[in-house]
C-alpha cells in the first residue's frame, strides 16, 4: 500500500509539473503547448490525459503547433468543466479562448472522437480541419467486468500493469492486442514479435501503458466516459460538420469496431478514410502506422496551406 502511494504521488509530481491549468469560462482545463500557430489541438482517448495527447502529438506532428489536453474528469481537469460530450466540446472552445487561439485542427482519438465531432458541430469557425483515429461516432455499447474495476482499475492495478510491461513486455502486447484488435492466436503473436523488434513502435507501446497510469486521477474521467457512451443511440451530429475531415481507423479494431469509421465517412460531407489493413484499435503501433502519419501530415499541410 505504502509502495503504491509513493508510486503514485511521484508520478503525479511529474504529470503536474509537465502541464499548465487554465482558468476558462467553462472552468479549469489542463494543457501542454508546444511549438507555435498553426496548431493541432489533440483530444486523447480513455482512459488517458494530456500526456497521452503530447505522445500522439510528438510522433506525428512535430512539424506542428500542439494543445494536448486533458478532458474533464482526467487529471487536474475537473469533471465540473464538461461532463457531457457537447460540454467538452464548448469547453475546449473556451480554451482556446483563454489562449488567444482563434481556429485549430482538431484530432480526436477513440473516445476523445465524440467532443471532437461536437466541437466541429458546435465551434464551425474555430476548426480548420478535423482528424479522428479510431474514434467513437456512433452506438458504442461498453461493458467492464466487475473483475477489471477491481484489479485494473485501480491505482494498484495500474501499477502492477506497468510492472508487468517492463518485466514481460511480450506477454503483455499479446494481452493489449487481445483486448484491442480481431487478431486471432498466431496473429498475436505474430504482431507482438513485430512490435517488439521495432525500437519505435516498442516505445510508443512502453509510453502509451505509462499514460494509463496511475488510474485513481483518470478514473473520474474514465467512469464519466463510459456513462456518456450509454447515452449515445445513433449516429452523432456527423453530417453536421462542414470541415475538412480524415478518418484514420484499423479494419482489425477489436474495440472501436471499423463500422464506426464508414458511419463517420458516409456521413461527413466532406470526408477521407484511410485504412489500416492491419490494424487494431492502437494503430499507433500498428503496421501501416508510418504511412497513416505521412498521410495525416500532408493532410494537415494541405489544410493550413504549409
Amino acid at each position: 500500500m505504502l509502495g503504491t502511494r509513493k508510486w503514485r504521488d511521484g508520478l503525479v509530481r511529474e504529470l503536474n509539473e509537465g502541464s499548465e491549468v487554465a482558468e476558462t469560462a467553462r472552468g479549469r482545463m489542463e494543457y501542454r503547448a508546444e511549438g507555435a500557430a498553426p496548431f493541432v489541438l489533440c483530444v486523447h482517448g480513455g482512459p488517458g490525459g494530456y500526456d497521452q495527447g503530447k505522445l500522439v502529438a510528438e510522433a506525428v506532428f512535430a512539424d506542428f503547433g500542439t494543445i494536448a489536453v486533458s478532458r474533464p474528469g482526467y487529471l487536474r481537469t475537473p469533471l465540473a468543466t464538461g461532463r457531457t460530450f457537447e460540454e467538452q466540446a464548448d469547453a475546449l472552445a473556451a480554451l482556446l479562448d483563454a489562449l488567444g487561439i482563434d481556429r485549430v485542427a482538431v484530432y480526436g482519438a477513440s473516445a476523445g472522437g465524440p467532443p471532437s465531432i461536437h466541437f466541429a458541430e458546435r465551434h464551425p469557425d474555430r476548426i480548420v480541419a478535423l482528424l479522428l483515429t479510431c474514434a467513437v461516432t456512433t452506438v458504442y455499447p461498453v461493458h467492464v467486468p466487475v473483475w477489471a474495476r477491481a484489479m485494473i482499475f485501480s491505482d494498484t492495478g495500474s501499477r502492477l500493469q506497468t510492472w508487468l510491461f517492463e518485466r514481460f513486455p511480450r506477454a503483455t502486447l499479446k494481452t493489449l492486442l487481445a483486448q484491442s484488435s480481431t487478431f486471432d492466436a498466431a496473429e498475436k503473436e505474430a504482431e507482438a514479435d513485430r512490435i517488439m523488434n521495432d525500437p519505435v513502435r516498442f516505445a510508443f507501446a512502453r509510453a502509451l501503458q505509462h499514460s494509463l497510469a496511475p488510474y485513481g486521477v483518470r478514473r473520474a474521467g474514465l467512469e464519466n466516459d463510459l456513462e456518456q457512451f450509454a447515452r449515445i443511440e445513433g449516429p452523432l451530429p456527423l453530417e453536421k460538420v462542414q470541415c475538412p475531415t480524415l478518418i484514420c481507423h484499423g479494419r482489425r479494431d477489436g474495440d472501436v469496431g471499423y463500422e464506426h469509421a464508414e458511419t463517420a465517412h458516409r456521413l461527413i460531407p466532406d470526408s477521407r478514410l484511410h485504412t489500416l489493413e492491419q490494424g487494431g484499435h492502437i494503430v499507433w503501433f500498428s503496421a501501416g502506422a508510418e504511412e497513416m502519419y505521412r498521410v495525416q501530415r500532408e493532410f494537415l499541410r494541405e489544410r493550413f496551406g504549409s
